[in-house]
C-alpha cells in the first residue's frame, strides 16, 4: 500500500520543477483516441439523434461522442452544439450558446493541413469559444474540450466527412488526446 503511494506522489512531483514548462515534458507519447460520430441538428428528422458533441475521451477507448443536452444524464456532457446557421452546419462552443466559463473552444479551419499532416493544436489564441464555426468536408479543425475532471482541457482534431446541411447531419472523424492539456494530436515519430 505505502509503494503505490510513493510512485503516485513521485510521478505528480515530477511536473513540479522547470521540466514541465513546455506541458508535453515527462510524456512518453500522446494517448490518441480516434473515432468516427454522427451528430445532427435539431430538426424535425432528426428526433432521434444527438444534437451536441463530447469530444472528450470516455477513458474506455473511445471519445463521448454525441450527446443529447436537453436530457439531464447529458446535460453537462458536451462541448459543441450542432445547429443550421446561415444555411452552413456550425459547431457551437458552450459560451457562445450562453453557458460562461465552459471552455471548450474550436479553430476556424487550419489551413495547409490534411487531417494526417496536422499533428499539434495551434496556440490558445488560435480558437474560438464566442462564436459558432462552420463546419466544411475536408477541412481540418482543432477542438479543445470543455473543463473536465476539475481543470483538464482535452485537445482533439476533426475532419468533417459529410455536411448535409438538408438533412443537418454532421459526421465527424475525430482524434482526441487524452492526456490533460497535450495539444500533441499524432503519435511521436
Amino acid at each position: 500500500m505505502f509503494q503505490r503511494y510513493s510512485v503516485v506522489a513521485l510521478a505528480a512531483l515530477v511536473c513540479i520543477g522547470p521540466g514541465c514548462d513546455d506541458g508535453t515534458s515527462g510524456l512518453a507519447t500522446p494517448f490518441l483516441i480516434t473515432d468516427t460520430v454522427m451528430v445532427a441538428a435539431p430538426l424535425p428528422q432528426n428526433a432521434s439523434l444527438p444534437t451536441a458533441l463530447d469530444i472528450a475521451s470516455d477513458f474506455g477507448g473511445s471519445v463521448g461522442g454525441g450527446r443529447f443536452p436537453e436530457f439531464n444524464e447529458d446535460a453537462d456532457d458536451w462541448d459543441f452544439l450542432v445547429r443550421v446557421e446561415d444555411g452552413q452546419i456550425v459547431l457551437v462552443p458552450g459560451e457562445a450558446a450562453g453557458i460562461p466559463e465552459r471552455g471548450s473552444a474550436i479553430t476556424p479551419p487550419i489551413e495547409g493541413e490534411t487531417f494526417e499532416s496536422f499533428r499539434e493544436a495551434p496556440g490558445q489564441a488560435t480558437f474560438v469559444r464566442d462564436a459558432p464555426i462552420a463546419m466544411v468536408e475536408g477541412q481540418v479543425y482543432s477542438a479543445r474540450s470543455r473543463i473536465i475532471q476539475s481543470s483538464c482541457f482535452e485537445f482533439a482534431k476533426i475532419e468533417p466527412l459529410q455536411v448535409d446541411v438538408v438533412e443537418g447531419l454532421l459526421e465527424l472523424h475525430i482524434v482526441t488526446n487524452q492526456n490533460c492539456g497535450d495539444p500533441r494530436l499524432a503519435p511521436v515519430e
